[in-house]
Formats: structure tokens, sequence, C-alpha cells
């Protein structure tokens, strides 16, 4: 992350995972500032990466961009977690380049009044016999908004792909927006490739069930949205998910 006396900032990280790497992507900082981090994995044959991206900071302007390659039975699982900076761009490119090789992106967000977040997931299938996945899910307040663009992409000749885009969200405000674009793009046939987008407020009927057995109102809102919130936490480490919790609890909804 950029030093505090900068205005501005760019870095680029460069992997290539032979075996297993877990790693902890935490952006926890203040600044009046514009930061760019690229981040570019290079997954060889057998190997597994595990990334935890957790973004609780008051940065001006923060862009992150990843790309991803992943190479024969390879593994990608991407866990993100986007709290209260005021501008947050942030684009996962993946590249699913080798057969058996499979990922799975969840996105988890709540935004503060005020915040811009702009998110971009884009699985490109180059190989048969592979899978790729991604749930993005939040709850917005406010006058904030979220676009989501996610993309799975076949190329021609392939078969046997698995490819899922869900884009899903709670308004806790009538200003607040919500702007999903799930999208694919198929040029093969012999795949299962589907996509979904959800938006509104918290269902009355399952506030209804909480609050007939004797708790308040305010408790089962908190509770509706915690629970889904960690929902889309499913295989992330227990550090990760604290983490999500403590920030749960630290906020008024």
């Amino acid at each position: 992350m950029p030093p505090k006396d900068k205005s501005f900032a760019f870095q680029t990280y460069i992997f290539e995972i032979n075996g297993a790497l877990n790693l902890n992507i935490n952006q926890e900082e203040e600044s009046d500032s514009f930061s760019h981090s690229l981040f570019i994995f290079i997954l060889n044959k057998n190997s597994h990466l595990k990334i935890h991206h957790f973004v609780d900071s008051k940065i001006s302007y923060l862009m992150n961009s990843f790309f991803a390659f992943l190479g024969s039975d390879s593994c990608m699982e991407f866990f993100s977690a986007y709290f209260a900076n005021p501008f947050t761009k942030n684009d996962k490119y993946i590249y699913i380049e080798r057969e058996g090789a499979r990922c799975i992106v969840r996105d988890i967000f709540i935004t503060d009044d005020k915040m811009s977040l702009n998110l971009r997931n884009e699985l490109i299938f180059k190989k048969g016999y592979t899978n790729g996945e991604e749930y993005s899910r939040g709850v917005l307040k406010g006058e904030s908004s979220v676009s989501l663009y996610g993309l799975a992409r076949v190329e021609k000749n392939l078969k046997k792909i698995n490819a899922f885009v869900e884009g899903d969200a709670i308004l806790l405000s009538k200003r607040a927006k919500f702007l999903p674009v799930p999208s694919l793009e198929i040029l093969s046939n012999d795949l299962r490739c589907t996509h979904a987008v959800n938006s509104g407020p918290i269902p009355e009927e399952k506030l209804f069930y909480l609050i007939s057995r004797g708790i308040k109102r305010e408790d089962a809102i908190k509770m509706y949205i915690e629970s889904y919130i960690l929902s889309n936490t499913e295989g992330a480490d227990e550090e990760f998910k604290e983490k999500v919790k403590n920030y749960l609890y630290s906020i008024k909804i």
C-alpha cells in the first residue's frame, strides 16, 4: 500500500506457483492518494492458490487488477471482502488454460453511505474439462452504488465446461444502486453455463419468522445480514471469516 506522504502509488506483484500458496492481501490504510496494485499469478500443473483479499480502508482511489493463468489440474480459490473504502475498482481476469483446472471466486461487500464499488470478474475458458464459478453478494446502504460485471467466456471447440456467474444484493435504502451485468459468451457446445442475478430489500417473511420467535426487528435484520454475508465465505480460512464477523459487529446496520 502507498505511504501516507505519497499522492500516487503503483505496485506490481508477480507469483509463479508450484505447489500450494495461501496469500492474504489486507488493504486497511487511510490515505488521500491514488493506489493501483497489479497482481499476476501463474499456476503450474497441480498447483493450488488460495487468496483472501480484505479491504477496509480510506484511500481516495483504490484500484486493483488481478490476472491469473491456470495450468493443468490447478485450483484457484479467491475470497474478497470490500468494506468502507470511498472508491474502489477491482478487476479479476482468470484464464483457465489447461484441462482439469478449476476456479471459484467469492466476493462480499457492505457499503458505506456514499461508497462506490466497481467489480469486474472475467473467467476465460481456453480448454475443456474445466470448471469456473463466480459468486458476488453484498449489502448496500445510503446513497452507495455497486457495479458488477461478471463474465464467463468459453472459446470455440471446447467440451465439458461448467461455468456459473451470480450477482446478489440486499438494498437497505431506496437511494442505493446495484448495477449487475452477468454475462455469458458461449462459442462451444456440450457444456453447462448459467447465470443469475437478484436484488431487493430483505424479504419480510424472513424477518417475520425471526420476530415471531421473540427477536427484536433490529436484531433480526442483523442476524439475517450476518447469515447472508457469511454464506458466501464458504471455504475461506477461519481468520478471514473472523475479520468479516468483526466488521459486521462493529458497524450500524
